[in-house]
């Protein structure tokens, strides 16, 4: 759409300047036959002079004066006044006082237009003492009715340009109103990836928080669970601990659900296939903080605990559970290691 608005613009400018390198190129032939076959000095001087005037003007609007178009008809008209030596009739001079008004419609205005067929008119009273428009009554109307079709064409078809430099500009301003939008709704989807990715995020960091995996030796985590477990924390911890597992190559995950209110059956099974899980991958699973309540539910569901999956009523009894079946032989030894981590308790 832009491109069209740049093209209307630029062809009024390139039909101007396509004018101007014509009358150029014409004035500069006639000055240089004048120059080669020098019949009067003066005509010589008025061509030379009108040259160096279209020249001028020429390389002026090139530049950028826009305003150097519309000199160029009355420079035309005073070189024409001045050289012209053929008696001032209509009849002989038809064919300059109709280029030189078209060439002004072109250049300049409808206006400028008038001002030059008006001067045309007056030159050639004043040149031919009156005879012309006496001699030539019969022919004004036809030629008014000539100037005045080329001027209703070139109307027409400047208004058909203004329509469509007009329409250009409404469809630029749509491009540029889509182009915006587009650019908002791209910054909407990036905000919104970036939320997305914010809160994917935040939802690792909770579920990491949520299922806390703390190494407490080497080879041994402790998974303490709190809070209630529904079926999406459960999946959540049993991936969790096999990422951590497989990472860490662990050999013993203590799951400490002293913290756990209530499990349903279906988050009971689960934790027991994580554990049977984790076995697969050749850890050891203790759990350990069963509570009374969680004891009789797991009864009361009928759900057997694995022989391998081993049990101890807190993490501390695991470890020692774990480093008596080890029997650790590194230099502080499996009891000074729990020692060290339960001295509080």
């Amino acid at each position: 759409m832009a491109r069209n608005t740049r093209h209307t613009s630029i062809t009024k400018r390139q039909a101007i300047l396509t004018l101007f390198t014509l009358l150029f190129a014409a004035t500069t032939m006639f000055f240089l036959i004048t120059l080669i076959f020098p019949n009067d000095r003066i005509a010589l001087a008025i061509v030379g002079v009108t040259w160096i005037i279209v020249a001028s003007l020429f390389a002026s609007y090139y530049r950028g004066w826009d305003t150097a178009r519309f000199l160029v008809p009355p420079a035309i008209v005073i070189a024409f006044s001045m050289t012209d030596s053929a008696p001032y009739t209509l009849e002989n001079l038809i064919v300059p006082i109709s280029l030189i008004p078209i060439l002004t419609l072109i250049f300049a205005n409808w206006i400028w237009t008038v001002g030059i067929v008006v001067t045309l008119f007056a030159i050639m009273v004043v040149r031919g003492g009156g005879a012309p428009i006496a001699e030539g009554v019969l022919s004004i109307p036809m030629y008014a009715a000539q100037l005045g079709l080329v001027a209703l064409v070139w109307h027409l078809s400047s208004a058909h340009a203004r329509q469509a430099e007009q329409s250009a500009l409404l469809a630029d301003e749509a491009r540029q109103q889509a182009e915006h939008e587009r650019q908002q709704a791209e910054q909407h989807r990036d905000d919104l990836t970036r939320q997305n990715q914010e809160q994917q995020r935040l939802i690792q960091l909770i579920d990491e928080l949520e299922t806390p995996a703390i190494a407490v030796a080497e080879g041994v985590l402790i998974a303490p669970l709190v809070g209630n477990i529904d079926s999406r924390r459960g999946q959540q911890i049993t991936k969790h601990l096999l990422d951590e597992v497989y990472r860490q190559q662990i050999e013993l995950v203590i799951l400490d659900i002293t913290g756990v209110r209530a499990m349903d059956t279906i988050v009971t099974r689960h934790l027991v296939q994580t554990s049977q899980s984790l076995q697969l991958l050749g850890c050891q699973v203790i759990l350990s903080g069963i509570s009374t309540e969680l004891a009789i539910s797991i009864t009361q569901m009928g759900i057997e605990l694995n022989q391998r999956i081993q049990t101890a009523r807190t993490p501390k009894a695991a470890l020692e559970q774990f480093f008596q079946q080890k029997d650790a032989t590194d230099e502080l030894g499996g009891n000074a290691i729990i020692a060290r981590l339960f001295q509080q308790s």
